[in-house]
């Protein structure tokens, strides 16, 4: 049983990780929140904390500055730009990956890369980098084959910033429906 009934509009984070959101729904102790950076988020409401917006925190004069806020600010700019960088990484994407195997480990990292596309198209993002790893190339190979049911090009990113472990996408927003 969580200690918080959560309800929706409800600011959140996550316990022991640098994400929160709005919650957006609430199914008994699943939580549904958008991120700041508008993607959902599912976890158990154990997981989570109430938290104050941040516009209430603003008022209170409490002005946080570490690298993760820094690394939050820059992904927001480069959306805005029309660019979103997307660490497909598993411990960056889910805490809750233990025990799994390889193949579903794989298929969430290639589930999330979708909803990152969604996204992208949604808010006509028209270029995406994911970074995905160099390892044995078996995810970049997935997400190659994933990224072609969109109107895309595909190619490798900047070696000189992601060295091998990266794929750029360029999305045809004409393309795409709005």
């Amino acid at each position: 049983m969580s200690l918080h009934n959560f309800k929706k509009g409800d600011f959140v984070a996550v316990i022991d990780e640098d994400i929160k959101g709005v919650v957006v729904s609430v199914h008994g102790n699943r939580i549904t929140f958008e991120d700041e950076n508008g993607f959902p988020n599912y976890y158990n409401a154990k997981r989570l904390i109430l938290r104050k917006p941040l516009h209430d925190l603003m008022t209170d004069k409490i002005i946080v500055k570490d690298k993760k806020s820094v690394k939050t600010t820059k992904k927001i700019s480069n959306q805005k730009s029309g660019f979103l960088e997307v660490d497909l990484h598993i411990h960056q994407i889910t805490n809750s990956n233990r025990n799994w195997s390889n193949h579903q480990i794989v298929q969430y990292q290639l589930n999330y890369a979708k909803q990152k596309m969604a996204y992208a198209i949604k808010n006509r993002i028209s270029k995406i980098v994911f970074i995905h790893g160099k390892g044995k190339g078996v995810l970049k190979e997935e997400l190659t084959k994933m990224l072609k049911q969109f109107p895309v090009e595909i190619k490798d990113a900047s070696y000189q910033k992601y060295g091998l472990g990266a794929t750029e996408v360029s999305i045809f927003l004409s393309k795409t429906k709005r």
